[in-house]
């Protein structure tokens, strides 16, 4: 039977450190989306090239944010282990409580764990940078205005 063992304060420590940092990443990938939009519009216009710059990034700007958002995702995996921990360990505490007796004049149900998961985010389309559709070739390494 293999050994098991849950560090819950380690787990917790993690989860919450990927959490926070996906709170700091997702933010500032729509801050840099902005900031090119900013460029391509003002400082960096080309009438056939900047619409399709824009949209090339905010595709890469939509990559970056599933990342992101993977991120979180592995950090409510560690929470839903942790908390099955827990509630496996009531369950077994409660039934070893009932076996003690003898004659199930100890019966215990065990209470149920859950934690709190913050959401996964999503790509927020309010951000748009009003791209121009846009063709990539196969491998996709290039652009053509659509």
């Amino acid at each position: 039977m293999p050994d098991i063992a849950a560090d819950y304060q380690g787990i917790v420590d993690t989860a919450g450190k990927l959490s926070t940092q996906c709170n700091i990443i997702v933010p500032e990938i729509y801050d840099l989306m902005g900031t090119v939009g900013t460029l391509l519009d003002e400082g960096l216009y080309l009438e056939q090239a900047s619409p399709a710059l824009k949209t090339a990034y905010e595709e890469f700007s939509k990559s970056m944010q599933m990342a992101a958002s993977g991120i979180q995702g592995w950090a409510n995996l560690f929470t839903d282990i942790k908390t099955a921990f827990e509630n496996n360990d009531a369950e077994l505490f409660a039934v070893t409580l009932s076996a003690i007796d003898g004659e199930g004049g100890l019966e215990l149900e065990p209470d149920e764990v859950t934690a709190d998961k913050p959401p996964v985010p999503e790509w927020d389309d309010e951000h748009n940078l009003n791209g121009a559709p846009v063709t990539w070739n196969e491998d996709r390494t290039q652009i053509t205005p659509g």
